[in-house]
């Protein structure tokens, strides 16, 4: 945390402590708590971080946040299941689209908008009690998802830094 507070104005640990029967709706409410917290507070951008996320990379000083509608921090190897794969292609000088990628460890919310959408996909996935990640990627082609070129800043942890260690 110490670190974060070198590079947000605003850090706050949001602990959601509501288990329910269902794996995948306690996961997926525990991030619709968080979302709630941010847009309550109302300062974007917001990174949401899951509580097994980990420094990668060091985050730049000053980060560009160019028109888009979410920003992968944390990435993985996985896709979704769906045709095609995973697959990349450049956006900007700096980041890169992303499409059909697993994860949830580490995204960038840059703007209301943006915190909307993931709310939606979040809300799809309780209700077709599916994975949030994977909700998420579903959108790959409705929302504009990025990632930053060169790497990632967050792997998930070390039992999954395989997947979850990611240079683009």
């Amino acid at each position: 945390m110490e670190y974060l507070n070198d590079h947000f104005d605003f850090v706050q640990r949001v602990a959601f402590n509501y288990a329910t029967e269902n794996r995948i709706e306690t996961m997926t409410n525990a991030h619709l708590f968080a979302l709630s917290q941010i847009e309550k507070d109302g300062i974007f951008p917001a990174l949401l971080l899951e509580d097994d996320a980990a420094i990668l990379n060091p985050i730049p000083k000053e980060t560009t946040i160019p028109d888009c509608d979410l920003i992968y921090w944390g990435g993985s190897k996985y896709n979704c299941a769906l045709k095609p794969d995973l697959f990349f292609h450049d956006f900007d000088e700096n980041y890169k689209r992303v499409f059909y990628m697993l994860s949830a460890h580490a995204i960038l919310i840059p703007h209301q908008k943006g915190l909307e959408k993931l709310r939606k996909a979040y809300e799809n996935a309780i209700e077709k009690n599916i994975f949030n990640d994977v909700s998420l990627a579903r959108t790959s082609f409705e929302n504009v998802l990025l990632a930053p070129k060169g790497g990632m800043y967050f792997f998930q942890d070390d039992y999954t830094a395989e997947v979850t260690t990611m240079y683009i």
